[in-house]
């Protein structure tokens, strides 16, 4: 339930919260999204009962949004042509940290329980904050992206428009990211349950292989940022077919070796695909869209995850047939995608 929580207010206020940040300047919107998620979450640290706990979560979802959107905003004003090497490092730091943060997470709530561990949790955000102060001094007394009375007079889809664009992802790379984001989905929830009740993995060797991934993610981001490849919208389509050729070779095969290795494999396509999804918003999107873009792109994306999660929660019995469903999603999709890019291309070439 806290995880459904966590992602309902991205979608349902998304847009909306990618708006305001965008007649916002940057710097502070910034700082003050991730300080008000500080407070929230110190704030459920101390709270009781599930609910109230749960309201703060989904309070806590609103204000990542505005730091999120902020914070994209901000990488291309600080970074402009560099945002490309920046979006992989930051896509290697993430899956770091989320193999770090789930191992000591684990060793801090056996030592300081769940209030201690939330606790933690909000002065982390404050650091985070005083180091992105420090870091957006060239950011200070920077005019807001729109004005105020200019976001009100857009239309509502103004920001669809422009993420289906040919300069963005197109209406089949659209089409691609949200499939991949369901598939991505469903094979995460089943996938437990593959791995531990069919393959039958020890602890040990299902902990080493959901690492694999996470470790694959990271070097991927590490590669592209060292030696410049940094990844565009020719990038998604390879980088899908991969990860859903990774994803039903694991349906296929029972061996804790291989599976890691397949795993590995999949992890990489997937960390290339995500830095190649934030290259094609930052150069196909003009820059007073970005904030608010990236929100609605956020706010799909976690519609597409939350259904994937939905739809995947019963199929636990039929986990084998559901996780080669989710890599055969990814690779009809991916080849859609394909074909439908070659034939605007010659039409081009024609016309």
């Amino acid at each position: 339930m806290l995880f459904v929580v966590e992602l309902l207010p991205g979608v349902v206020l998304g847009t909306w919260l990618g708006r305001r940040v965008d007649t916002l300047g940057v710097r502070r919107v910034w700082v003050a999204g991730l300080l008000a998620e500080a407070v929230s979450v110190a704030v459920a640290a101390t709270a009781g009962g599930l609910w109230v706990k749960a309201g703060l979560i989904a309070v806590t979802g609103c204000f990542g949004v505005v730091a999120g959107s902020a914070g994209f905003r901000g990488l291309r004003e600080l970074a402009g042509a560099g945002t490309g090497r920046l979006n992989a490092l930051q896509g290697a730091g993430r899956s770091t940290g989320g193999v770090a943060g789930a191992a000591l997470g684990g060793i801090g709530l056996a030592v300081v329980g769940l209030r201690g561990m939330l606790g933690l949790d909000a002065v982390s955000f404050v650091v985070f904050a005083v180091v992105v102060w420090a870091a957006t001094g060239p950011l200070a007394g920077r005019r807001p992206a729109l004005e105020p009375s200019e976001a009100g007079q857009r239309l509502r889809a103004v920001e669809l428009r422009l993420l289906r664009a040919p300069e963005a992802f197109g209406v089949a790379g659209l089409v691609l990211v949200l499939a991949v984001a369901f598939a991505a989905s469903l094979e995460g929830v089943v996938g437990v349950f593959y791995l531990r009740d069919v393959a039958r993995l020890s602890t040990g060797a299902y902990g080493l292989v959901i690492a694999s991934w996470s470790v694959g993610f990271a070097a991927a981001g590490v590669t592209l940022a060292r030696f410049h490849t940094v990844g565009r919208a020719t990038t998604l389509v390879p980088a899908a077919l991969v990860m859903g050729a990774a994803i039903g070779a694991v349906a296929a095969v029972g061996n804790p070796w291989v599976i890691g290795a397949v795993y590995l494999l999949g992890g990489a396509a997937n960390g290339s695909f995500n830095v190649a999804l934030a290259n094609v918003v930052h150069d196909g999107v003009p820059a007073q869209h970005l904030g608010a873009a990236w929100a609605v792109l956020g706010a799909m994306l976690n519609a597409s995850v939350l259904v994937g999660y939905l739809a995947g929660a019963p199929g636990a019995g039929s986990a084998r047939l559901v996780v080669a469903l989710s890599g055969g999603i990814c690779i009809t999709v991916a080849a859609a995608a394909a074909a439908a890019r070659r034939a605007t291309r010659n039409r081009q070439l024609l016309a």
